[in-house]
């Protein structure tokens, strides 16, 4: 299970993540994020990390430039975009995350099919990302690109055992189910999250 946990913020977190089985931390790019660090910051986390974590750039308006000079910067190691025209345009650059918010059916037809990962998240009117709400699984009935398949969107340790069930995702992508407050995690909380995962993992086999 790819696990990604999202919008890391304090060096002490990014410590205590580094020796977990955690595949890839992201660092927030988009300005009016409570999560928000700058490319100097993000850098200095993913020192902290070394080489055990994957660090994933989320873009939410920035060009194409903008996005090239914050990746080599910070250091970073995949792209987390929004834009679509934007993420076609970086191809081959780094390995992209392509993020679709949805609310009802009929998504699938937007789907980038050269992106290297898909993620689907809730539509929030205010936020990208990081709302703690979830959206209707069953949207994802009928999708046929479950093989890269992140899922976001409101999940948390009480959840995510049945999201995983359902859906059987590639990965998953949280924030705000990890946080004592935005930018901050908890660490009882992301133990808690990667032991329902476990256990998730293992019923799947028997």
């Amino acid at each position: 299970m790819f696990v990604k946990l999202c919008g890391f913020t304090q060096e002490e977190d990014v410590k205590f993540v580094a020796d977990l089985p955690v595949s890839a931390i992201g660092f927030i790019f988009y300005k009016k994020s409570l999560r928000y660090v700058s490319a100097e910051k993000a850098r200095e986390l993913g020192n902290i990390a070394g080489s055990s974590l994957l660090k994933v750039g989320v873009f939410v308006d920035n060009t194409v430039d903008e996005i090239k000079a914050i990746a080599e910067r910070a250091s970073l190691d995949m792209l987390q975009l929004y834009n679509i025209e934007t993420a076609r345009a970086l191809q081959g650059f780094l390995p992209i995350i392509q993020c679709f918010r949805i609310k009802d059916s009929g998504f699938e037809e937007r789907i980038d099919s050269e992106a290297d990962f898909i993620l689907v998240d809730t539509f929030d009117q205010q936020s990208f990302g990081g709302t703690g709400k979830t959206f209707d699984l069953a949207l994802l009935n009928n999708c046929t690109f479950k093989k890269n398949l992140i899922i976001a969107g409101g999940i948390n340790p009480e959840n995510v055992s049945s999201i995983i069930s359902k859906i059987k995702p590639f990965g998953i992508d949280l924030s705000s189910g990890i946080e004592i407050s935005p930018g901050v995690k908890s660490r009882e909380k992301i133990i808690q999250l990667l032991l329902k995962i476990k256990e998730a993992e293992n019923d799947s086999i028997t």
